[in-house]
């Protein structure tokens, strides 16, 4: 490479257009590209920008760097490209030799021979790190229309109940016959609140052990959230009857990595505290309010 490729401009990425075949996306054999040089595309699936420095040469595939995103990319690497941006038509040599010769050919054979010629160089790597066949600065578009993320499957884990209301409460039901607790399908007179305002949930809790936790499917708990600092099967909280109306509600601390606390006092692992309206129970990220009608 001589010094005036070494000054010139190197594009983060040149967008190529991938075909959705067999499970993955495809690019055209004529969109490549090169050996150790950075390269990117748009993910037609997430959206996200994917950036690859290849260093093998031959076809290569790729994952979507999105960790959300199971997208792979098939992709052509060359190792003898050695040109960045798209080339400039040049006449060359065999078209420079029809020209000198036009007087004795006759004009349209010279014409003849410099469209061969520059048909030629336009074949030429264009440089670029992922290319498309460059007829004029208007990008084509794709033979397919981009693959729109399938929707994710809803959780029916719990029933919700919701209200046209932004400030009404959303009541979310625990599954009935739960292997997580001992827990009666009677509801007490306690339950979980979680969130704000405008988005606001209430976990009611049953007659019996209720298991609050992360979520997960080996180990459910009767009342989960998708939070990661908090463990699994964490808490048990006891609603126990009176007989005459009234319940009692008790936290027990089975399993916390992180600290368990009630009204910001740590409850250790294999203890207890008892429950009163208004406490706030800290699990992880997890901020609840204990209600007691």
């Amino acid at each position: 490479m001589n010094k005036e490729e070494e000054n010139d401009p190197q594009p983060l990425r040149i967008i190529g257009n991938p075909k959705y075949e067999n499970g993955r996306f495809v690019f055209a054999d004529d969109i490549f590209a090169i050996l150790n040089r950075e390269c990117g595309w748009i993910c037609p699936r997430c959206f996200n920008e994917v950036r690859i420095c290849p260093t093998t040469a031959g076809e290569q595939t790729f994952k979507c760097t999105n960790k959300h995103c199971s997208a792979t990319f098939v992709v052509r690497v060359d190792a003898e490209a050695v040109t960045f941006m798209p080339a400039k038509k040049k006449k060359s040599p065999a078209s420079a030799a029809a020209i000198d010769s036009a007087g004795a050919i006759g004009v349209a054979a010279a014409g003849a021979a410099a469209a061969v010629a520059a048909q030629q160089q336009v074949k030429k790597p264009a440089r670029g790190m992922l290319l498309m066949p460059v007829d004029d600065d208007t990008p084509k578009k794709p033979d397919t229309p981009a693959i729109k993320p399938e929707p994710k499957k809803p959780v029916v884990e719990k029933p919700v109940i919701e209200d046209d209301d932004d400030n009404e409460t959303v009541i979310v039901q625990q599954p009935k016959n739960t292997p997580a607790s001992t827990a009666s399908q009677q509801e007490s007179s306690g339950l979980l609140q979680w969130g704000g305002f405008f988005s606001r949930k209430h976990y009611k809790l049953l007659v019996g052990a209720n298991i609050i936790g992360r979520k997960d499917k080996k180990t459910p708990s009767d009342v989960e959230f998708d939070d990661p600092e908090m463990s699994r099967r964490s808490v048990k909280i006891d609603a126990i009857p009176d007989g005459q109306g009234d319940y009692s509600f008790t936290l027990t601390v089975m399993k916390a990595l992180n600290p368990v606390k009630v009204n910001n006092q740590q409850v250790i692992q294999g203890t207890s505290a008892t429950l009163k309206h208004n406490d706030t129970i800290t699990m992880g990220k997890t901020t609840l309010v204990f209600k007691c009608s």
